[in-house]
């Protein structure tokens, strides 16, 4: 969820009030995320056919508070007002301006700067983190178990459970607990006089 942004025309006296998920309301226009150039694949007056692009426009306010359906609500209540679609005469855009100052306070819009390319649909649609431990919660397969004594065959001279643990444990994608409670299943450790050993240590 982003914002609500309000464009003039620096053709005609019309004003265009929306919602966009940018972070900047310019990459609503610039082509970002394949998305048509402007305001071209949405309803605007006639009289802007083929002016409806960024460098036809100004941004006049930008409130990154607004949520989706409060800008629904908005344009509910002014459907009268509409020239077409989400265009209303420039003339109401202190009207759209002292509402958005009541209710969130002052535009941002002054601190708004235009990109200097597109975003890619990856950047504005970033796939999500992986998970710290992406293999938590799954059962471990007879694969992991070679792994995991071979790799404390290779360590157990040089470091105690803990310390194996603390370092292995993202390489195994799990987590301590995980890890320490796998080590005890198969033998390896045993906890003894308050600390965990190696077995046969």
């Amino acid at each position: 969820m982003m914002g609500l942004y309000i464009f003039e025309s620096k053709h005609a006296p019309y004003i265009k009030v929306g919602f966009t998920g940018f972070e900047n309301p310019w990459n609503r226009l610039n082509g970002s995320a394949g998305l048509p150039l402007g305001f071209s694949s949405v309803r605007h007056p006639e009289s802007l056919k083929g002016k409806v692009f960024a460098g036809d426009l100004d941004l006049r306010g930008w409130w990154p508070e607004f949520e989706h359906e409060q800008e629904k609500s908005l344009h509910a209540l002014l459907t009268r007002s509409s020239i077409v679609g989400e265009w209303y005469e420039a003339e109401l855009l202190e009207m759209f301006s002292a509402f958005m100052r009541a209710s969130l306070g002052p535009s941002k819009h002054e601190s708004v700067k235009v990109p200097d390319a597109p975003m890619s649909v990856e950047e504005a649609a970033p796939a999500p983190a992986p998970p710290v431990h992406p293999r938590n919660g799954l059962r471990w397969e007879e694969i992991e178990d070679q792994r995991l004594r071979s790799r404390v065959g290779q360590q157990q001279k040089d470091v105690d459970p803990v310390k194996f643990v603390e370092d292995n444990h993202e390489w195994f994608g799990r987590s301590k607990t995980a890890l320490m409670g796998r080590l005890k299943k198969l033998e390896r450790v045993v906890w003894k006089d308050d600390h965990y050993e190696w077995v046969g240590a």
